[in-house]
């Protein structure tokens, strides 16, 4: 499934900034209950309020900052920012920096395919079979 979502990204990635979203539930927005994940494609000279991963800001992941580190794979470090948004928000981000969605490698996307799918099943035992929740997927 990731490496459909890289594939349908590289299709889009000259239109504009390719963003790739999933909810589920109807406390995680969606609006009819079945499963799907959605893209949209920004156009360009659109500025985005996206936060940066800046070990200094308050996501701080990076040198200096590895109490946040809950888990490394081998490509990705997965952590909670110090000032999460939502409940249970987990940030999975590359080790390999300046790159987009579009480069990432196979073995970083069974990294992320094996992390997505664990944080389900842990979520899952947290909060039942039919938790709410949403994920994207950003240049």
């Amino acid at each position: 499934m990731i490496k459909t979502y890289r594939q349908r990204y590289l299709t889009h990635q000259d239109k504009g900034q390719v963003y790739i979203f999933h909810n589920r539930g109807e406390a995680g927005g969606e609006s009819l209950p079945h499963p799907h994940t959605q893209l949209a494609v920004v156009p360009s000279n659109v500025v985005m309020d996206i936060p940066t991963l800046d070990p200094s800001s308050s996501l701080g992941v990076g040198p200096g900052n590895e109490e946040q580190i809950q888990a490394l794979t081998p490509h990705l470090y997965l952590f909670c920012p110090k000032t999460s948004q939502w409940p249970d928000e987990v940030w999975i981000v590359p080790k390999e920096r300046g790159r987009t969605f579009g480069d990432a490698k196979d073995g970083e996307l069974a990294d992320l395919s094996y992390a997505v799918a664990r944080l389900v099943q842990i979520f899952d035992l947290r909060h039942g079979h039919e938790f709410p929740f949403n994920f994207y997927i950003y240049p």
